[in-house]
């Protein structure tokens, strides 16, 4: 019998179509934006499925490090060079294969990331225990509201 290919199995078409709708839009400027207050007091941030680094790269302030979890190889140059200094890391595993200490980080970020990975609830759940204390998880997701798409 075949396995049905999950829609989302195909990496690089969706990288190649990811960079593209980048050049053309400011999103990520608007959600960098709306979530630096929440996350003001982070000092050590991972964002789940970081793409390119549009988003954390604008989030990457001195003293702050970041760790970056990217499963897909065609964004790992482009992550790699918006987190290239200041002691950033950049994972090239899927979550679900990543073991960071528990209590290691003040915020986790989901950014559009959340339908990529095998099991939402047991990712959020192993992420969150990567949180201090007081942590924060942001979770920035689609929905659609009549005709139009909102972030």
């Amino acid at each position: 019998m075949k396995t049905k290919q999950k829609w989302y199995s195909d990496y690089k078409v969706i990288a190649e179509s990811f960079i593209d709708f980048l050049r053309s839009t400011n999103e990520k400027g608007v959600l960098a934006s709306a979530i630096s207050s929440l996350l003001k007091d982070a000092q050590v941030i991972a964002d789940i499925g970081a793409g390119t680094g549009e988003l954390i790269g604008r989030l990457a302030i001195p003293k702050r490090r970041i760790i970056a979890i990217e499963p897909c190889k065609d964004y790992i140059p482009h992550l790699t060079k918006k987190l290239s200094s200041n002691g950033h890391l950049v994972i090239p595993h899927k979550v679900e294969d990543v073991s960071l200490l528990p209590f290691s980080l003040d915020a986790v970020l989901f950014s559009h990331s959340l339908a990529y990975v095998d099991d939402f609830k047991d990712s959020i759940h192993k992420t969150f225990n990567w949180l201090k204390p007081g942590g924060i998880g942001v979770f920035i997701v689609l929905s659609k509201r009549g005709d139009q798409i909102h972030i």
